[in-house]
């Protein structure tokens, strides 16, 4: 396990090599066990992801978000039954209010139900300076 300190920080960093590619970032945790166990993790992840889609890349959300879109556009009929620009210009709309939350670059496979439950609960909340909106316009 390759854990350590940097100078003033309290945090434990990760550095360690994967198929010729070099992974070096914080691990978030200031014991060292723990440090140990999220490098042994993300490891794993890594070689799983090797494993299951060889060198190519994780796809940004806005890469995949903009393959569904064109896959859309270019469909007929859609499952909700609605088509047309209305639908397409709707969910555009909606894939740009993601992409402002968690971010174009942001890979597909760190966007988890905890962070979407975040993002839904935000969305339904009076605090974050606008009008609250009802649970079923945020689920759609």
């Amino acid at each position: 396990m390759s854990v350590s300190k940097r100078d003033g920080s309290p945090y434990y960093y990760m550095d360690f090599i994967v198929n010729g590619v070099r992974y070096k970032e914080s691990t978030g945790e200031i014991k060292k066990r723990a440090a140990q166990e999220v490098e042994r993790q993300c490891r794993a992840k890594i070689k799983e992801h090797q494993k299951r889609y060889g060198d190519a890349p994780m796809p940004t959300y806005w890469a995949a978000s903009q393959h569904y879109l064109t896959i859309k556009g270019k469909t007929k009929k859609i499952r909700s039954g609605q088509s047309g620009k209305g639908a397409i210009a709707r969910d555009v709309a909606y894939h740009t209010r993601l992409v402002e939350y968690f971010g174009a670059d942001t890979p597909i496979d760190q966007i988890t139900l905890p962070k979407v439950s975040l993002y839904v609960q935000e969305r339904m909340s009076s605090d974050r300076g606008t009008k609250a909106v009802k649970a079923s316009t945020v689920k759609r």
